[in-house]
């Protein structure tokens, strides 16, 4: 899967993080796994949160090429959470 170039948004939560949708998605994911405890489920949402941050990886290997995505990550340097990744 190769991520769309759209326009870099630099408002809102994208001032702060790169990723917020994502981080919506892994709170989203705990959430659930705290909801609903099990061994299983924490397996389940681990694995969706893995799956997440490698694809983020991934869109960030394949946009950091792009001149203009390069200086956005030097300006907002967290991925998911703000301080801390």
């Amino acid at each position: 899967m190769i991520p769309a170039q759209r326009q870099i948004v630099e408002r809102g939560a994208y001032r702060w993080m790169r990723h917020p949708i994502y981080t919506a998605y892994f709170l989203s994911m705990i959430a659930g796994a705290l909801d609903s405890y099990s061994p299983e489920n924490l397996f389940l949402y681990t694995f969706g949160i893995a799956l997440f941050v490698v694809r983020s990886l991934a869109e960030e290997d394949f946009l950091r090429k792009d001149p203009q995505y390069a200086a956005y990550m030097r300006r907002v340097p967290w991925r998911w959470f703000p301080g801390i990744f």
